[in-house]
């Protein structure tokens, strides 16, 4: 069964992400990776990677490539994590 989407979970995640997109960024470039980078190596669009550290997007593809490259995951603001962790009564 699919978890229930939380009105403004996405949203909310979204905004916090942009918040932090420079910390983000500041991870991809430790490992010399760019965006266009990280697009080529999951055979994605720029504008997706992009629009997902930007958090007008949450691509799950990015957001795990981001996880694997180290970046932590109070900067991700995943909200296919949050609803979980919602609709398991717990707060994210």
């Amino acid at each position: 069964m699919k978890a229930k989407r939380m009105p403004g979970v996405r949203l909310k995640c979204g905004l916090a992400r942009f918040k932090v997109r420079r910390r983000i960024q500041e991870c991809l470039d430790g490992h010399g990776i760019s965006q266009a980078d990280l697009a080529r190596e999951l055979g994605v669009c720029h504008q997706l990677v992009s629009g997902t550290i930007n958090g007008n997007k949450h691509s799950a593809l990015v957001l795990d490539r981001l996880r694997e490259l180290g970046v932590p995951e109070k900067y991700l603001f995943d909200p296919n994590q949050t609803e979980a962790a919602d609709t398991e009564g717990k707060v994210a």
